[in-house]
């Protein structure tokens, strides 16, 4: 269970972990980590919200361990911790530059042990990311722009990083959503292929209302980028938007792969374009 104390800025959460038999806690493991941003001019808090938790054997020893998904209070780190499950102990850690949203878990490279998989936004590159995990082998920071560099922490080792541009859709409506942002992950085992689905833009349709347009990127199990899906919102916009000439040219065939070659992936020390694999059909509907 979830203990958490304060508010705002003030709050105190921790993973209590308590007996079947009597509810008595056998250990609590605090939401906290000293992590310094010298970069940053911001007072960073040091305390980490309630967030979710996962029970998932990463390791294929036959127990689960626990997983941790927690955010700070009220700035951008994204923590993900394994945990010990007989005594809390922090196994694998992991500080991500942003928001990250649920955790999704499968093994996609056929060793027998699951990988971590979750998506947001990273706050240096403002774009939406998904991410990979090893499950039981992760540590580090996630790539990250100067100003956001901590101190004392190494790179990470993910098993994929990918940033995923606006389209010239979104980009028009840059004044009621400020980025693109990751939404979920469909993971189709039987194809071996992953659908990543992205919230793209914010449409007002009233004063008070909104509509998200959406778009989903097909990848294979090695996360190359196969083809993209749409939502009818968003080809309504897009339609209307080239029809009002706020756009340079038409969402097509053509502007789809190109925006697939424009994917980026990191591979540790710097990004570069993932190879786009040519299957026939760039986009479907949704």
């Amino acid at each position: 269970m979830f203990r958490q104390k304060g508010n705002g800025s003030r709050i105190e959460a921790s993973l209590v972990c308590l007996s079947v038999k009597d509810l008595v806690p056998l250990w609590e493991k605090r939401l906290h980590w000293d992590i310094s941003f010298p970069r940053k001019s911001d007072d960073i808090p040091q305390e980490y919200a309630a967030g979710f938790v996962y029970f998932e054997d990463l390791d294929a020893d036959g127990r689960k361990e626990i997983i941790v998904l927690t955010g700070n209070v009220n700035m951008f780190p994204t923590m993900i911790a394994r945990l010990d499950p007989s005594t809390g102990r922090e196994l694998n850690l992991y500080l991500h530059i942003g928001n990250l949203s649920r955790l999704s878990f499968a093994d996609l490279d056929g060793d027998g042990k699951k990988e971590i998989l979750g998506g947001g936004i990273n706050n240096g590159y403002h774009e939406a990311v998904f991410v990979v995990l090893h499950g039981d082998l992760f540590f580090g920071v996630s790539p990250h722009t100067p100003e956001y560099a901590p101190i004392g922490w190494p790179a990470a080792n993910e098993a994929a990083y990918i940033r995923f541009p606006r389209t010239i859709v979104g980009d028009t409506f840059w004044m009621t959503s400020s980025d693109n942002t990751y939404q979920s992950v469909d993971i189709l085992a039987r194809e071996k292929k992953l659908q990543v689905w992205l919230r793209d833009f914010a449409a007002p349709v009233s004063v008070n209302e909104t509509q998200s347009g959406t778009i989903g990127i097909s990848l294979s199990y090695d996360f190359r980028p196969l083809r993209v899906s749409t939502s009818s919102l968003f080809d309504a916009v897009a339609r209307r938007l080239f029809k009002e000439g706020k756009l340079s040219r038409t969402v097509d065939a053509k502007y789809w792969k190109e925006y697939l070659s424009q994917i980026q992936r990191w591979n540790g020390a710097s990004w570069y374009s993932a190879p786009v694999a040519m299957t026939q059909g760039i986009r479907e509907k949704k």
